[in-house]
């Protein structure tokens, strides 16, 4: 154990370790041109720089090290280095791949440079660099390539290369540790601590490691390639970590969940650095939770036991670290939690074999040896129907699946990795935890580079007689043996007394019992393509135009996957599962399209889309994702990558007659740029939607920052699952026109409330008091209620409530906007708003006649007198005793006129004014029983 290590492990063992905040936050705030990233260093170099933060710590470092003080100063003692994107796969973009040696040694250095700075004027305490190791732009778990589920985008082996190259920079630099971090693919991972392991071991040194995961969706537990949170443990607990954590995409309320049960789970130090929020790109960081509403939130997270280390993401400074610094230190970290000892394997989904766990079913039948059919569809080279073998066996109740190619006339280790490379991509097969079996080691490895979760290994040829009860080891070798003449009939005897009825699962098809549009949105939903042809062709026979099935019930398939993946019951390898079964479809379709086309002699093409991720951002995974989608909807995309320029944007759509461009942009930057290139389509006079999407983008910074900058159609989409429905209402002029007139008027209204914001300068506290309202109390009346005290509503008629209620803000829910009941004529929203209206009073009407849940209430008027800004409640009125004193605020943004600054309190009678007053209180439930019941509904 190096002095380093000890210094850290005795203050993790005192206290909360502090991390830094945000690298990128500090450096976008300097707003540094082309000329600054390339310093004296690329001035000729052949790519734009601008953006590259990383190859600041080569051409500025002093820049890079000042950031780093201000970090050390607000409290940090770990401070992360300045190369999240340094690995080869990241700096091809720049065109720097020969540099990744070098930007990890210079990162390093600049971090390190900056703790000798800072424990020079204040040795009181060690500080730490953590050579930071991102998760670079591509995933190894995940297909990007329409026309292959097998296709990655990099190799393990290409990322344990560049991760090995940057861990030796990083190294040689000074690190006292390395941090990999910002995990959305486990897989990428492994092969980072593959990388790290493999350096170890060839220097004979060791530095601690932490991991950090990131989770993207606000709602979800599951990851970007759909791993739980414990499943993602399971996958990296070999490892030996000093501390894992989370980071990134989330917010600390998004967040919160997700690291009490990775705290709950994990033997090893906690850490949490989330964003300073979710994105809102229109203020000054891009983030809004300030310093003041942050460490809060964090602090709780210490109180309650869960974390031993704690800093920011995205969108915190210095400030937010010295806060937070500030509000933990004095505060018990984590203490580690005692973990049994089993053996605990994942997939997506974890599983955990414990001593009472009855057998494990594992399922064999994706095996060559063991199984004719999977054999004779492997050999064939049909691995779409091998792969329904998989479902089956997990469909059938199979806890991991056996994957054995070992045949003669097979490329074993090819078979091995395009089979689990496909299955990968089926949540519905990856979720349970693979066994890789073969005799051969290059198999083994192969297989195991491509399993993301926490697999088992069945090399086929292990000693269990130890773990053979002896009767039993008996009558097998006499068997095998043939060591008695009655042998057979023994064995089969002992057979009799421990056997157990096989337990078979029927397989569901009652969903083939719907109507045709019901089992075409089931297929598409759960990514079945076994009924897909014969569904369409149903549809196609009833609809009678091919287009009409496509545009009808195949098109509201797709709208369910996005509402199921926006409320967080899906993640992006189903939907892209999704988009497969609708390209299939349409395949279907495809030869009577055009037999249509041909009969009217019509020559129209596919919708023609131009996607790119903007000049200085090299960020691309959404990208790719919304490209898979659209592509296998019909739609022709071409994708010009990263980094791209406006005029190479506008020229290729101009040149390929595009019918709608798409930006794309995960960093603050990009948002610029995406409005310089809304105003260069503008100026070349282009007049095709443009399509705004990334994670920094949103619907508010597209209606005040981009929108106006082109007068056609610019339109904020969410996620890849709502690309689909976007661009074919764009695709047709009747629903182009309607979705453009709302979303011009929501832009509309989206514009003037950012315009109405007005900096407010409030009073004092001490001001406000003084312009508190005045009445004369004395000749006030005050009427007494006919009772004081408590009434209890018990089991109120369900019928009388009816009346009451608000049917606004349950539209506005339902994201249909405008107010009751003048919103049932609206010509646009009308027609929806009379349907679902229509459906909540058929199931209103259920819950009363059926009494379907119970409605109480309470209320009461108690005597009251107001003292200062509080009101205070008395038990008669006689007012001897106090059953409640209620804090109210008073007033502190200026009000015009000299009008008072007022507070509830003034509204009561004061106590020195002698006057008894009053004051009403109530609650009432939602309806004891009303949670399961909406459960109810809701299936």
């Amino acid at each position: 154990m190096t002095e380093s290590e000890k210094q850290l492990r005795n203050i993790l063992a005192e206290r909360v370790a502090i991390l830094d905040g945000a690298m990128g936050t500090m450096i976008q705030s300097r707003k540094l041109d082309e000329h600054a990233f390339r310093g004296q260093q690329f001035v000729n170099h052949g790519h734009d720089l601008k953006g590259c933060n990383d190859v600041l710590c080569i051409t500025q470092p002093d820049l890079v090290t000042e950031i780093h003080v201000q970090y050390l100063e607000a409290g940090a003692d770990i401070i992360e280095t300045n190369t999240f994107n340094s690995t080869s796969v990241s700096m091809a973009d720049y065109r720097l791949e020969q540099f990744v040696y070098d930007l990890n040694f210079a990162g390093a250095k600049a971090a390190k440079n900056a703790v000798e700075f800072v424990m020079a004027k204040d040795p009181s305490r060690p500080r730490f660099v953590a050579g930071a190791m991102g998760p670079t732009n591509r995933t190894c778990s995940i297909s990007t390539d329409v026309h292959s589920a097998a296709t990655r985008g990099v190799t393990y082996e290409e990322l344990v290369d560049t991760y090995y190259e940057q861990a030796r920079g990083l190294i040689d630099g000074g690190a006292d540790l390395l941090l990999v971090e910002t995990i959305f693919d486990t897989l990428n991972s492994k092969a980072a601590f593959f990388a790290i392991a493999k350096l170890f071991d060839e220097r004979k040194i060791y530095v601690p490691l932490m991991a950090s995961v990131t989770f993207i969706q606000p709602g979800s537990n599951r990851g970007v390639t759909g791993q739980t949170v414990e499943a993602f443990w399971n996958s990296i607990s070999h490892v030996p970590l000093l501390s894992v954590g989370m980071n990134c995409a989330l917010g600390p309320k998004e967040m919160r969940s997700l690291i009490e049960e990775l705290a709950s789970i994990a033997p090893i130090y906690v850490s949490s650095y989330p964003n300073a929020g979710l994105p809102d790109p229109l203020l000054p960081t891009g983030f809004p939770e300030t310093p003041q509403s942050l460490a809060p939130q964090l602090t709780e997270w210490v109180e309650n036991g869960w974390l031993n280390i704690v800093g920011g993401c995205c969108g915190t400074t210095p400030a937010h670290i010295k806060a937070i610094a500030e509000a933990v230190k004095d505060k018990q970290p984590r203490v580690l939690p005692s973990v049994e000892p089993y053996m605990r394997l994942s997939g997506l989904e974890s599983v955990t074999v414990r001593p009472e766990s009855n057998f494990v079913n594992i399922g064999e039948r994706t095996n060559v040896t063991g199984s004719p059919v999977f054999a004779r569809l492997v050999l064939a080279g049909d691995f779409e129907k091998a792969v329904s073998v998989a479902r089956q066996q997990v469909e059938g109740g199979a806890q991991i699946i056996d994957v054995n190619m070992d045949e003669g006339m097979l490329d074993s280790k090819a078979a091995m990795e395009k089979f689990l490379r496909l299955i990968a991509g089926e949540s519905d097969i990856a979720r349970v935890p693979v066994m890789v079996d073969s005799s051969k080691w290059e198999v083994i490895e192969a297989g195991l580079r491509c399993v993301q979760g926490k697999g088992i290994v069945n090399p086929g040829m292990l000693a269990v007689y130890e773990e053979i009860p002896k009767d039993l080891l008996e009558l097998v070798e006499d068997v095998l043996l043939n060591r008695r003449p009655d042998a057979t009939e023994r064995l089969v005897t002992f057979a009799e007394t421990v056997k157990k009825t096989d337990k078979t699962v029927a397989k569901d098809d009652s969903w083939r019992d719907g109507t045709v549009e019901e089992r075409l949105s089931h297929a598409l939903v759960k990514g079945l393509t076994d009924f897909i042809d014969q569904d369409v062709e149903e549809a196609r026979v009833k609809y009678g135009k091919p287009l009409s099935v496509i545009e009808g019930p195949l098109m509201d398939g797709m709208n369910v996957v996005g509402d199921l993946f926006g409320s967080g019951k899906m993640f992006l390898p189903q939907v892209v599962k999704s988009a497969r079964v609708m390209k299939k479809a349409v395949a279907f379709l495809t030869p009577f399209l055009e037999a249509e086309k041909k009969a009217a002699q019509n020559v129209d093409r596919r919708t023609k889309l131009v996607f790119a991720t903007v000049k200085g951002d090299v960020h691309d995974i959404g990208k790719n994702i919304v490209g898979v989608v659209l592509s296998c909807n019909n739609y022709d995309v071409i994708d010009l990558g990263v980094m791209v320029p406006a005029d190479k944007i506008i020229d290729t759509a101009i040149a390929e007659k595009a019918d709608i461009i798409g930006l794309s942009g995960l960093i603050t930057p990009s948002l610029d740029e995406m409005t310089h290139v809304a105003t260069e389509m503008t100026r070349r006079g282009l007049n095709v939607p443009l399509l705004i999407g990334g994670a920094t983008t949103s619907k508010r910074h597209t209606a005040v920052k981009i929108a106006p900058s082109y007068q056609h159609e610019t339109i904020h989409v969410i996620d890849a699952s709502r690309a689909v429905p976007v661009v074919g209402a764009l695709m047709k002029p009747d629903t182009r026109k309607a979705l453009d007139l709302q979303n011009r008027k929501d832009q509309e209204e989206i514009r003037e409330q950012f315009e109405n914001r007005v900096s407010i300068q409030l009073l004092t506290y001490d001001e406000a008091v003084r312009h508190e309202l005045h009445t004369e109390w004395d000749d006030h009346p005050i009427a007494a209620p006919e009772f004081t005290g408590r009434r209890v509503l018990k089991e109120f008629p369900l019928h009388e409530l009816v009346p009451f209620i608000d049917w606004s803000p349950f539209f506005h829910t339902w994201e249909i906007r405008g107010r009751y009941p003048d919103l049932l004529s609206d010509p646009t929203r009308g027609p929806a708003a009379r349907e679902l209206f229509a459906n909540a009073q058929e199931l209103l009407k259920e819950i009363v006649d059926k009494k379907l849940f119970t409605a109480h209430g309470v209320y009461g008027l108690f005597p009251a007198n107001s003292e200062s800004d509080d009101i205070i409640v008395y038990g008669d009125v006689t007012r001897t005793k106090a059953l409640a004193r209620l804090h109210t605020l008073r007033q502190q943004k200026p009000n015009q006129s000299g009008k008072p600054q007022l507070a509830l309190a003034d509204y009561i009678a004061p106590r020195e004014s002698g006057r008894v007053d009053y004051i009403g209180a109530f609650a009432v439930t939602t309806g004891h029983g009303c949670q399961e019941l909406a459960g109810r509904f809701e299936k």
